[in-house]
């Protein structure tokens, strides 16, 4: 997507791709402007994913709210919007209505037991609604409840060679209090390749799970080995972005988009 810009730029996802990979390598104030420019052209619900993503990186939990509840009630939501909302209204402090939105699309998340087996798939949205629950009912306070479905996340993952696996293990651990396995399997995340700050359980879009206060890894932030390696990340990631632009004209051509969008603005005012 970065090597043949051009032949790519009629293609939704790769656009889309683009700029959450901008986001997760540092260049969150490009990938901004690429997913509001996005946004400009695409069809609902996609405008709506674009707008969110946008105000994920500026830290506007309210506009990601706006978003999120305009992409939930389009005419055809994608699969992930229940998750997506809820992670918008954990944002904008509101974990209770965040949980009750789960419950429409999964009303087996208020009984575990009646929990059928979901595949542990980052991305998958039976899977991000689980834990997105369980995050909100610990937010609310009801801990059991919360400690039940991260029981219940737990089970079906496997340790498998994969970032993915480790990452889910990480998190679920955290949550439930075990600090040296959350930082075993958030190493072994990174072991794999593990490098997407901004965009880790969703391919085209961008949210702030690790640096958010209500982020589903604001408790692992505090645990110091957990912070330093998501430095040690985000150091890596700004040099990789340095070698993409060097190599493609990444930046380049987005500030070229930007200061030609100013330019465009200022002429119509």
């Amino acid at each position: 997507v970065f090597a043949d810009w051009e032949a790519t730029e009629s293609d939704l996802y790769a656009r889309s791709i683009r700029a959450s990979v901008l986001a997760s390598l540092g260049a969150a104030e490009e990938a901004r402007f690429l997913f509001e420019r996005e946004a400009k052209s695409a069809q609902r619900p996609w405008r709506q994913l674009a707008l969110a993503s946008a105000a994920a990186l500026a830290g506007d939990a309210e506009g990601e709210l706006k978003a999120a509840q305009d992409m939930h009630q389009t005419g055809r939501p994608p699969p992930f919007s229940n998750w997506a909302l809820a992670q918008a209204q954990i944002g904008a402090g509101d974990p209770t209505n965040a949980y009750e939105t789960l419950l429409e699309s999964r009303p087996e998340l208020a009984d575990p037991a009646r929990l059928t087996p979901i595949g542990p798939e980052l991305g998958d949205p039976g899977y991000n609604e689980l834990v997105t629950a369980a995050h909100a009912l610990g937010l609310i306070g009801r801990r059991d409840e919360a400690r039940a479905l991260w029981n219940a996340a737990l089970a079906p993952v496997e340790p498998e060679p994969t970032w993915t696996a480790h990452l889910q293990l990480a998190l679920i651990h955290g949550h439930l209090g075990d600090k040296a396995a959350a930082v075993r399997d958030f190493n072994a995340a990174y072991d794999l390749g593990f490098r997407f700050l901004w965009s880790y359980d969703c391919d085209g879009c961008a949210h702030s799970g690790f640096f958010s206060g209500s982020g589903l890894f604001a408790e692992h932030m505090k645990i110091p080995e957990f912070a330093r390696l998501v430095e040690k990340i985000e150091a890596e990631n700004r040099a990789t972005l340095d070698a993409f632009n060097r190599k493609y004209r990444v930046l380049d051509r987005v500030r070229a988009l930007m200061a030609a969008d100013k330019a465009a603005g200022a002429e119509r005012q």
